[in-house]
C-alpha cells in the first residue's frame, strides 16, 4: 500500500513534513510501519500550488530517497497546499507517469487502496471516461482512473457526491465482473483552498489514514510523520475530512453502495462488461 502526506494551512517548507521528521514520509518509502509491507519504492511525487493558484508536481519514478532532487525542492518550496506520496505498485508499470498525484485544472489528487480484479476491468473503467478524458490520461493505474472518473461525475461541482458515486460504480463494476476482494480508498484531494482527505471500504479493514491540527495548518498523513506524539487523530472510518482555509475541520459521512449508481449507469456498467468498444461517450 502506498504512503502519502496532504498539508492545508498557512504557509511552510515542505520539508517540514516530508523529509525532517523522524518518521517523514522519505523514511516511510523504505520503513513504512502501518501497513503489510514497508516497502513503497515504486517512484514518488511532489504537487503544490504556487503563489499565483497554479499547480506545480514533480514525479521521479526512483525510491524517495534515492533523488537528491527531492531534498533540494524539500527545502526551497513553500506552500500551504501540498501533497507528497511513495507508491507501492499493486501491478502497474513503474513509471513516471503513474505516479501521484495527479492534476487536473487546478486540482490535485493522490490515493492508497485497491480495487478487486482492477487489471480484469481496467478497459471497461476507462471505457466510462469521456473522449476529452481519456486524451489526458497519462498512465495506467487505478489511481488515475478514479481521478478522471470522479472529474467526469462532477468533481468541481460536488467533489465529495463526486467521489461517492465514483465508488459507487467502482462497486457496482467490481460485483457485476465477479472480482473477488473488498474495494478499499483512502485519498487527498485538493483546490488549493479546500482539502479533502476520504477513508472507505467495503469490508472493515479501510487503510490507514490519520490527521493533525495544529495552529496554522492541519496534516493529513497515511501514517503519523512523527511517533509516539499525542496529537494525532485517525480519520473515521467511512468518512471524508473536509479543511477549507480559515475554517474549522468537518468530518462528513461518506455512504457508498451501488445504489449510487442510476439504472442507466448501472446499464452502461453492464454493457462495458460485454461490449467496451460500444460505450457511448
Amino acid at each position: 500500500m502506498c504512503r502519502f502526506i496532504a498539508y492545508q494551512g498557512e504557509p511552510i517548507l515542505v520539508e517540514a513534513l516530508v523529509s525532517l521528521p523522524s518518521h517523514s514520509l522519505v523514511r516511510q518509502a523504505t520503513h513504512a510501519a502501518q501497513t503489510v509491507t514497508p516497502l513503497n519504492a515504486d517512484g514518488f511525487g511532489l504537487g503544490w500550488h504556487n503563489d499565483n493558484g497554479g499547480v506545480e508536481t514533480y514525479h521521479n519514478e526512483i525510491a524517495a530517497g534515492a533523488d537528491p532532487n527531492l531534498f533540494r525542492l524539500c527545502e526551497r518550496v513553500r506552500s500551504g497546499s501540498f501533497f507528497a506520496h511513495v507508491r507501492a505498485t499493486t501491478g502497474t508499470e513503474v513509471m513516471k507517469s503513474n505516479c501521484h498525484p495527479f492534476t487536473h485544472e487546478g486540482f490535485l489528487f493522490m490515493h492508497n487502496g485497491q480495487i478487486p480484479g482492477w487489471l480484469d476491468i481496467q478497459r471497461q473503467v476507462e471505457a466510462m471516461l469521456p473522449s476529452p478524458l481519456r486524451m489526458i490520461q497519462r498512465g495506467t493505474t487505478d489511481s488515475e482512473a478514479i481521478f478522471l472518473l470522479a472529474v467526469a461525475n462532477g468533481l468541481k461541482r460536488d467533489p465529495i457526491s463526486s467521489v461517492r458515486k465514483t465508488l459507487g460504480y467502482l462497486l457496482e463494476l467490481s460485483s457485476i465482473s465477479a472480482s473477488t476482494g473488498p474495494l478499499r480508498f483512502a485519498a487527498a484531494l485538493s483546490d488549493g483552498d479546500t482539502l479533502w482527505a476520504f477513508r472507505w471500504s467495503s469490508d472493515k479493514n479501510p487503510p490507514t489514514l490519520f490527521y493533525r491540527r495544529r495552529r496554522g495548518g492541519v496534516t493529513i498523513a497515511s501514517e503519523p510523520t512523527d511517533r509516539g506524539l499525542p496529537d494525532w487523530d485517525e480519520v473515521p472510518s467511512g468518512t471524508c475530512v473536509v479543511v477549507k482555509r480559515g475554517r474549522p475541520v468537518r468530518i462528513v459521512q461518506l455512504v457508498v453502495n451501488s445504489r449510487h449508481v442510476s439504472t442507466r449507469a448501472n446499464a452502461r456498467l453492464r454493457a462495458a462488461l460485454s461490449f467496451p468498444s460500444q460505450i457511448a461517450q
